[in-house]
């Protein structure tokens, strides 16, 4: 004999199956959004320890290539005739240097005679360059040029007497 079907046993069935969805749901619902809220504490904690006023300070990077071209004596020089006033003379005068690079050529390569190239990258995206560094004479110190007198604070003429 053919069995009658059952729809208290069907609905039953998937009252037990729309339950247990439910409650499977929720859980994970409830078990993703503790995480979330977890996230958020750390985040907002981190970001209430942030310093509240921005800054644009940073420290300009100086490069030197081709790499292992240099000696240490001379990237000292360099640096202490030509990068240090430079960086301090532009970033006080708000032209804000971020990078520059020296390059040194190969002396079968060298411009009018010069043996390094110098190119600065502004915060503005800006770039500038010139040569310096004639062969088979010691290295100037740098001076600021400018097309009418350059503004020199005191602070930097006491600091850099030679670059003036």
């Amino acid at each position: 004999m053919k069995q009658k079907f059952d729809w208290k046993r069907s609905i039953i069935t998937i009252g037990i199956v729309l339950v247990t969805a439910l409650a499977v749901g929720g859980t994970v619902w409830y078990v993703m959004d503790k995480g979330a809220q977890e996230i958020k504490a750390a985040n907002d904690s981190l970001l209430e320890q942030l310093p509240t006023k921005k800054t644009d300070s940073y420290t300009p990077v100086v490069a030197f290539e081709p790499a292992g071209l240099f000696t240490e004596s001379e990237m000292n020089e360099i640096k202490t005739k030509i990068t240090t006033p430079l960086l301090a003379y532009e970033n006080e005068s708000e032209l804000n240097v971020v990078s520059v690079l020296i390059h040194k050529y190969e002396e079968n390569q060298r411009p009018a005679g010069y043996m390094y190239s110098a190119i600065e990258i502004f915060k503005n995206n800006g770039t500038g360059g010139w040569l310096f560094g004639e062969t088979g004479k010691a290295i100037d110190y740098w001076k600021p040029q400018c097309m009418n007198e350059c503004p020199i604070s005191d602070k930097f003429r006491a600091t850099y007497p030679n670059n003036i």
